[in-house]
């Protein structure tokens, strides 16, 4: 199985979407080492050889994205996502790859609509003072950041009021990458 066998059992389950159910503010969760150790490296051996695509619009965004094919990720993977989100709709996967001077802003002519994210972490080594986490605000002062460490998958439900940014990597992640995926439903 690619997946941490915590993950399959239907209790462990069942307390992921009560804990998504609870969380009225900016629902959320993290699940650290998610795939298993083997999977996660050959994933992320995967990730670091694709070619990205440079993408910059400077009162946005500068990064680098990949557009996954949609076999990516095992079948297993992708039941085991849509089942801890209640969904049976089709995945689309976006790689990202951030590096020094990248970033996302926030911009009202780029407001994401309602859904939810599930980010895939492939970062280690990363330190707090590169920058690069994502933080996931509401407009009224409350925000969350998820984690920056490798094989955790993150879970955000957003709703109209709440958008997400990227930091800034700074000259302190100079020679690292930052890589993740987003996973959003069609």
């Amino acid at each position: 199985m690619p997946i941490n066998s915590v993950y399959q059992q239907e209790d462990t389950v069942k307390r992921i979407k009560q804990e998504l159910k609870k969380q009225k503010q900016m629902p959320s969760v993290q699940l650290f080492e998610f795939f298993t150790p083997d999977v996660y490296h050959q994933l992320k051996r995967k990730l670091t050889q694709l070619t990205y695509k440079r993408s910059t619009e400077l009162l946005h965004h500068r990064y680098a994205t990949k557009k996954l094919p949609a076999k990516f990720f095992s079948e297993e993977i992708i039941e085991a996502i849509q089942r801890l989100v209640n969904t049976e709709k089709q995945i689309k996967f976006t790689a990202y790859c951030f590096s020094w001077k990248d970033y996302q802003v926030l911009h009202d002519k780029k407001v994401e609509k309602p859904g939810t994210d599930i980010i895939f972490d492939f970062s280690d080594k990363w330190q707090d003072d590169y920058g690069g986490h994502i933080v996931y605000v509401d407009g009224r002062g409350n925000y969350i950041t998820t984690p920056v460490q490798g094989n955790t998958v993150s879970i955000v439900k957003r709703s109209s009021s709440i958008q997400k940014f990227v930091q800034y990597v700074n000259n302190h992640g100079k020679d690292k990458k930052r890589l993740f995926v987003i996973a959003t439903f069609s």
